[in-house]
């Protein structure tokens, strides 16, 4: 197993965030303003340009399990009434893909949160600030909260333990 190490992930912090950052905004104002399906072939090209970029195989697996927590934490929102993305039919129970291709955008960056928050109980502070990406892509037209504070709550709740079981993840993969 390819074990990076911390220099090189030092050397990488801003272009993790970075490409991450920029996929979110493509992604989240991409469907705002009614090009989802384009910014999710962008979003698309940007998770495998990632790929390529770090020829690290761990990376694939990190990024594919992310994908399926999305999708059950995604749905769990969903089906709770704490989101409803904007042209989604409401009787879905499933999250779009362009909000499914936002977790493998995010789990570029956990080598970095890896590196950075060593200590659990900042994992879990930063994990709850977490549903404030959430709450952007409500500002930016792209889902909407039925109930604002229930939702934030429980999205900061929710994010409080995934943070730290990601970054154990990432940890478990050695990256």
């Amino acid at each position: 197993m390819e074990n990076l190490s911390s220099t090189r992930l030092t050397s990488d912090i801003g272009y993790r965030i970075g490409v991450s950052q920029l996929g979110w905004f493509i992604d989240v104002f991409g469907h705002a303003w009614h090009h989802a399906v384009a910014a999710s072939l962008l979003t698309l090209v940007i998770l495998l340009a990632h790929l390529y970029h770090t020829r690290h195989s761990q990376e694939w697996r990190l990024m594919a399990i992310s994908l399926i927590m999305g999708m059950l934490v995604e749905s769990l929102f969903i089906r709770s009434h704490l989101i409803i993305y904007i042209g989604t039919a409401s009787t879905s129970p499933w999250p779009p893909p362009w909000v499914l291709l936002l977790w493998p955008l995010f789990a570029i960056t956990l080598p970095v949160w890896q590196l950075k928050l060593t200590y659990v109980p900042w994992q879990i502070l930063v994990g709850s600030t977490c549903a404030l990406a959430y709450a952007a892509g409500v500002r930016a037209g792209a889902a909407r909260f039925p109930h604002p504070a229930i939702s934030l709550s429980m999205m900061a709740v929710t994010w409080s333990g995934l943070l730290p079981l990601l970054v154990w993840l990432s940890k478990r993969l050695r990256l």
